[in-house]
């Protein structure tokens, strides 16, 4: 083992199946560089020399994972469930998304968000941020110093939004691609994604950027896939070239052709 390896003592229950719940009473797990090499009944001599944190009687179970999660409707839980999607998006949401080019009011928004994900025990997330390139570098900084583990994507809009988060198609392109290569190596565990919003608020020239970037750096795309009826009735009026929603990532290189997490509603 290296010299970050840890054995941690404890109750230990986890799911190995579905179906059922592995528990180990008051033994040892071993982690070593970030992953866990085993669990041990007793400790032997391959294990003596590494540290053992002793958690007797308590329980170490995993974290929770978080695989959708729009930052800037942090602030608005609770708010909306009298609107159906689009007039939620017009009358709650984007307004919100609109106050993070203010740097100081996303820095209080993200130390909250970040404080409350440890506090609940979800130690990874996959996070749609906001248009604001300044704002989520910010999310990536506050993230890397947390020790928590994310992907982080700039939205990308360039039609169908209120001006105030209107993006120009070529700048979306640009600083998404800067973020790409700000961050693609300052952590093993904060990494960037690529992030449409959805089809209704994404040209096809911005799908085909967005594209091109996720296969030329091989990052994954995040997005949203027919939500409601309306939302799949909007975009066969804004794309009637394509047979149904998903062709529409499909043929811009969005949808599997690195790893992609779509947001389905059925």
């Amino acid at each position: 083992m290296d010299n970050n390896s840890r054995i941690f003592k404890s109750n230990i229950i986890f799911t190995s199946t579905k179906e059922t719940f592995d528990i180990y009473k008051n033994s040892y797990i071993a982690v070593e560089n970030g992953k866990v090499r085993g669990i041990y009944e007793k400790i032997d001599a391959n294990l003596e020399k590494i540290p053992i944190f002793d958690y007797t009687d308590k329980l170490i179970i995993p974290s929770f994972v978080d695989l959708h999660f729009h930052v800037p409707q942090f602030p608005n839980r609770g708010l909306g469930l009298d609107k159906e999607l689009l007039p939620w998006l017009e009358k709650y949401i984007f307004p919100e998304e609109g106050k993070y080019n203010d740097i100081e009011y996303a820095e209080k928004v993200y130390r909250k968000l970040i404080y409350e994900l440890w506090k609940v025990g979800t130690t990874r997330v996959s996070l749609f941020s906001s248009i604001h390139k300044e704002s989520t570098e910010l999310l990536f900084d506050l993230f890397i110093k947390s020790g928590l583990g994310a992907y982080i994507g700039k939205v990308n809009m360039n039609r169908n939004t209120p001006d105030y988060i209107l993006e120009d198609t070529k700048t979306s392109i640009r600083e998404t691609e800067e973020i790409i290569l700000k961050y693609k190596n300052k952590s093993d565990i904060v990494k960037t994604i690529i992030t449409p919003r959805f089809v209704p608020t994404c040209t096809s020239e911005l799908l085909k950027g967005l594209g091109d970037l996720s296969i030329k750096y091989n990052i994954p795309v995040q997005s949203h896939l027919s939500e409601n009826t309306n939302e799949i009735e909007w975009v066969k009026e804004l794309e009637p070239e394509f047979k149904d929603y998903a062709s529409v990532y499909n043929e811009f290189s969005l949808f599997g052709q690195t790893k992609t997490i779509i947001y389905l509603v059925e």
